[in-house]
């Protein structure tokens, strides 16, 4: 899957970005989740089908059935991230549900969290505001697909079900 096609963009762009789609919705994360995010773009732009994860196998996961590594943890992780805040359009044709995802992705990265790692990614700080980053994100996107909307049954879903403050904004629009 693929975010973005186009020319890369300096880091310093992506930052410049993500803090407009923040300020867009009123709200602030910290240099370590700026830099996760633009990281994230960065890989999917370097591996075009980042992250090649099925967004079901989070209930294989969670529900203890599989196995997973802790890339492919990683990677389904970052699957529910992209989905929901990018992609959240596909996931009301699916039998998923966003609210699923969220708690999905959540307990992925914090399950991360308490595993041993030498890599410098904040797990924690990514469960623990995983709706703040949902939510840049689906604000972010509003400036790269601007022909494909948010469905309204997406954005009901997220402000009744989560604290989502893009939600919220836009229905106040």
């Amino acid at each position: 899957m693929t975010i973005i096609k186009s020319n890369p963009y300096t880091t310093n762009e992506w930052l410049n970005m993500l803090r407009e789609a923040q300020t867009r919705i009123g709200v602030n994360t910290d240099q370590d989740l700026e830099r996760f995010l633009v990281n994230l773009f960065e890989k999917t732009l370097q591996e075009p089908n980042y992250p090649n994860a099925e967004l079901e196998d989070a209930f294989f996961f969670l529900s203890k059935k599989k196995t997973f590594s802790n890339q492919e943890i990683s990677t389904l992780a970052d699957k529910c991230l992209i989905q929901i805040g990018l992609y959240p359009n596909k996931i009301s044709s699916s039998a998923l549900t966003p609210d699923i995802v969220i708690h999905s992705g959540k307990k992925l990265y914090n399950h991360l969290s308490n595993q041993p790692s030498n890599d410098e990614i904040p797990y924690e700080k990514i469960s623990q505001h995983f709706i703040t980053l949902m939510d840049v994100l689906l604000s972010f996107r509003e400036d790269i697909f601007t022909n494909e909307p948010l469905s309204p049954e997406i954005i009901f879903y997220l402000w009744e079900h989560s604290e989502s403050q893009y939600a919220k904004k836009r229905l106040i629009r």
